[in-house]
């Protein structure tokens, strides 16, 4: 079958259909028949195999009237003893089927099938034989309600454990266009393929936009299976696979990842943001000791192009905090660079770059007091500018009352920065080393990554982010800030109309830590991708082992399931509960315990479609 075939069930001849019984009775959702068993031995059944119900033996009608398709739930073996060589059919079985829905002809002119959930029921029970499709008219029920371009392979029908559907495996395919702009969940326990699943899809986008470059994707990797660069001989990810369209990010340096890129701060050109960072990133153990703790209550301003022009008193004082935020920077032993401090100074439309604006007599009484010295020629460097914040520092918490840090009877540093201050003259051990522990999130050559990433997006690239062996604060940090400049992105797009068919993916590991049921009060960016994405051309993938524990809305508002093995029956129920097409699915949800056989349901499949997902090799796998 070839994916421009639609299904057509008007040359079907039944006698190709082997005949297993008829209906004893028949409901809305459910349907009984008695089997044969001689048919039964010949046909063996086995629970989730898909079978078809026609409305009338006579091959004539059969022609115009539906074809029902039912999935096998369960079977009562006959009580009686061994059967009789003479008569089998003294033993029928009864089998209980699902009733999934039903295909009927279209139009007069129109030769296409199309699906309804539901059927008719105006004839007698016992009018409804029950035939097994052949394999190529399976292929092509499971996969009829699908559109006809951008098909992804992304398996085989396997309706359960059992072997037997590797001896004619019937690809099953889902459309690429059905994740886009659409929630999709990954659900089950870890170690069962999910991630596997993950990497198909995205290698599927990035095939289906080779040309377009119309959805960019983001990926959150907490494994570190998505991002290596440069994986050992005979491995392959998603970017080492795809350079020129991925990039990777890391926490940390690896040996062998020549081809990513660090998620790095810059802390001393991001003032506006440095503290909201440390106070997220800092171990609990540091964050709980004065003065750092009342450090990172104070609130650094962000100069604007217009602060050298500003006579405003306010303008010299935040210039100061910053300034002094350096300070305690530097002694921590943040690195910096002074070329680009500077250059990132005179694109604030500073003037005096490095001069904190203090009075000649402050200065010399100052520098004679804690150095015994005349104070030097104004700050001109980075260098000099620090060795004069720390004396001013020194001199404050020292000479407290000294009449020149009262000018005309007010305080000359507010109470934020006698905080500041008290941090650069801490010799306690409990001041500036208590904030060593962000050194591994800065960099003095980092940009603001969350701009690449932004950008990259709007290209059509593919980001993974690592955070592999990060803390779950670290996690959750860098996936807030990300996301929050994403939203704000395809926001502001949409207001000035100019999404213009881009779209953007996000996916989203260990989700029951991002979209728990707490964010149901808040409006938090993940709630809000839950509810409003589709509007701003967002489409998320969240993988969880907890269906339970996510936002009960985001799971009823799912558009594409992959359900893997779940052993928690809460889980089980609470996925049927708000997507009821799962309904009948319980048992291969419970018991199916083999890694990449999942439970299917997309956008475009009606019902829900058992296969066995193929192993990410960085092989073409779509179809159309």
């Amino acid at each position: 079958m070839t994916p421009a075939t639609r299904l057509d069930l008007n040359r079907l001849e039944l006698k190709h259909l082997p005949c297993l019984g008829s209906a004893s009775r028949l409901q809305y959702r459910q349907a009984w028949f008695r089997i044969q068993a001689a048919a039964l031995l010949a046909h063996p059944l086995s629970q989730g195999e898909f079978l078809l119900m026609c409305v009338t033996a006579t091959a004539q009608q059969a022609l115009q009237a539906p074809w029902v398709l039912l999935r096998v739930a369960d079977w009562e073996a006959p009580a009686q003893g061994p059967v009789p060589n003479d008569n089998p059919g003294l033993l029928d079985s009864l089998l209980r089927c699902d009733i999934l829905g039903s295909f009927e002809p279209g139009a007069q002119n129109n030769k296409s099938w199309h699906f309804s959930g539901q059927i008719r029921l105006d004839r007698a029970a016992q009018a409804h034989p029950l035939y097994m499709p052949t394999p190529a008219l399976l292929q092509q029920l499971i996969n009829a309600t699908l559109p006809t371009q951008g098909l992804l392979a992304l398996g085989c029908l396997r309706p359960n454990e059992q072997t037997r559907w590797a001896q004619q495996a019937l690809p099953a395919w889902m459309a690429m266009d059905d994740m886009v702009c659409k929630r999709t969940a990954m659900l089950g326990k870890t170690r069962y393929g999910k991630s596997n699943i993950v990497k198909l899809i995205v290698q599927g986008m990035l095939d289906h936009t080779a040309h377009s470059r119309h959805v960019g994707q983001l990926l959150f990797d907490v494994s570190g299976e998505y991002a290596n660069t440069e994986p050992a001989t005979g491995q392959i990810t998603l970017a080492s696979h795809n350079r020129d369209r991925c990039m990777a990010y890391h926490l940390n340096e690896k040996q062998g990842q020549s081809g990513g890129r660090l998620l790095r701060f810059n802390f001393y050109q991001t003032p506006e943001v440095a503290l909201d960072v440390m106070r997220e990133l800092l171990p609990a153990t540091a964050t709980a000791h004065d003065p750092l703790r009342s450090l990172l209550t104070c609130r650094l301003p962000l100069p604007s192009k217009n602060t050298a022009h500003s006579s405003e008193p306010s303008v010299p004082r935040a210039l100061r905090k910053i300034m002094l935020f350096w300070t305690t920077l530097s002694a921590a032993g943040y690195v910096f660079d002074a070329d680009r401090i500077k250059a990132w100074l005179i694109d604030h439309g500073m003037r005096s770059l490095f001069n904190p604006g203090f009075a000649p007599g402050l200065r010399q009484t100052a520098f004679l007091a804690i150095h015994n010295r005349p104070a030097p020629a104004l700050p001109s460097s980075m260098a000099s500018l620090l060795e004069e914040m720390q004396t001013m520092a020194k001199f404050r918490m020292t000479y407290a009352n000294d009449p020149q840090l009262m000018p005309n009877g007010r305080p000359l540093f507010d109470a934020e920065e006698d905080i500041l201050m008290r941090m650069v003259c801490d010799d306690s051990g409990r001041g500036p080393e208590q904030m060593r522990g962000c050194l591994p999130y800065h960099s003095a050559q980092a940009e603001d990554f969350t701009t690449d990433v932004v950008q990259a997006l709007n290209q059509g690239r593919t980001v993974i982010v690592d955070l592999s062996n990060a803390a779950e604060a670290v996690v959750r940090y860098f996936a807030h800030k990300l996301c929050v400049a994403i939203f704000a992105e395809q926001e502001t797009k949409f207001r000035r109309n100019a999404l213009s068919g881009h779209y953007v993916q996000i996916y989203f590991e260990e989700a029951h830590t991002l979209f728990s049921q707490q964010e149901t009060a808040m409006n938090s960016v993940y709630a809000r991708f839950a509810k409003e994405g589709a509007k701003f051309h967002i489409g998320i993938v969240y993988a969880t082992q907890s269906p339970s524990t996510l936002l009960p809305d985001l799971l009823a508002q799912t558009e594409n399931f992959f359900v893997g093995h779940l052993s928690s029956q809460i889980e089980v129920e609470t996925l049927c509960q708000l997507q009821l097409a799962f309904q009948g699915c319980e048992n291969a949800i419970r018991y199916n315990r083999t890694p990449g056989l999942v439970q299917m349901l997309t956008h475009s499949h009606r019902f829900v479609v058992p296969i066995q997902a193929q192993l990410y090799e960085g092989r073409p796998l779509l179809v159309a």
